[in-house]
C-alpha cells in the first residue's frame, strides 16, 4: 500500500511539475513589478493581495487533475481490497462461505463519504491546494519584504541555486499530499 501511495504522489507530483515554469515567470514577474517599491502604496499592495489568486490560478488545473486521479485511484484501490479480503478469508476457511461483494457503488461511496481525520479525501485535496497557494504567495511577500532580488525570490519558491529543487517552498506540496495518501491507504 505504501508504494501505492507512493505511485499516486508521483503522478500527482508531476502534474504539479508541469505548472513550475508558468509559476516561475509569475513569480518574476510579480518580483519585479514590485521590486524597489515603497511597499506601503495602495497599488503593490493590491498587487500583493492578488499573488494568491494568481498562483492559484496557474495551479488550478493541476489541482482539478490530481483530485480526479486520487478519487479514480481511491476507488479503484477499495474495491481491489474488499476483493482481496474476500479471496483470502475464503481461500483460507475450510468451510464453503456464500460471501457477497458489496457492489462497486457502494465500496466507491466510502471515498466519497467516509472521512479520515475528519476530513474525506477531496476536502483533503481542497486545503492542500490552499495551503499551496498561501504558502507559495506568503514567502514571495517575505522575500521582497526582506529585498531579495525576483531571482531569489524565485529560487525559494521553486529552487534553483542555493536551494535546492526538493527544499524548495513549491515542493512543499509534493510532501504534503504524500501524507494524505498514506493516510487513506
Amino acid at each position: 500500500l505504501i508504494r501505492y501511495a507512493g505511485g499516486v504522489r508521483n503522478a500527482s507530483a508531476k502534474l504539479l511539475e508541469k505548472t513550475e515554469p508558468e509559476l516561475r515567470q509569475l513569480i518574476l514577474d510579480f518580483a519585479e513589478s514590485v521590486d524597489g517599491k515603497d511597499l506601503a502604496l495602495p497599488r503593490v499592495r493590491q498587487r500583493l493581495q492578488r499573488l494568491m489568486d494568481d498562483v492559484r490560478k496557474v495551479r488550478m488545473s493541476a489541482w482539478k487533475e490530481i483530485g480526479e486521479l486520487a478519487d479514480a485511484e481511491f476507488k479503484e484501490l477499495v474495491q481491489a481490497e474488499v476483493a482481496s479480503g474476500a479471496a483470502t478469508i475464503s481461500g483460507n476457511i475450510p468451510a464453503v462461505l456464500n460471501m457477497t461483494i458489496p457492489p462497486a457503488s457502494k465500496l466507491e461511496a466510502i471515498v466519497d463519504t467516509r472521512p479520515f481525520e475528519g476530513r474525506i479525501l477531496k476536502d483533503w485535496i481542497s486545503r492542500n491546494q490552499d495551503l499551496d497557494a498561501a504558502r507559495i504567495s506568503a514567502t514571495a511577500k517575505t522575500a521582497i519584504m526582506q529585498g531579495e532580488p525576483p531571482t531569489a525570490v524565485a529560487r525559494r519558491i521553486l529552487g534553483g541555486g542555493p536551494v535546492p529543487k526538493n527544499k524548495a517552498v513549491a515542493r512543499k506540496a509534493f510532501r504534503d499530499l504524500e501524507s494524505v495518501y498514506l493516510t487513506v491507504t
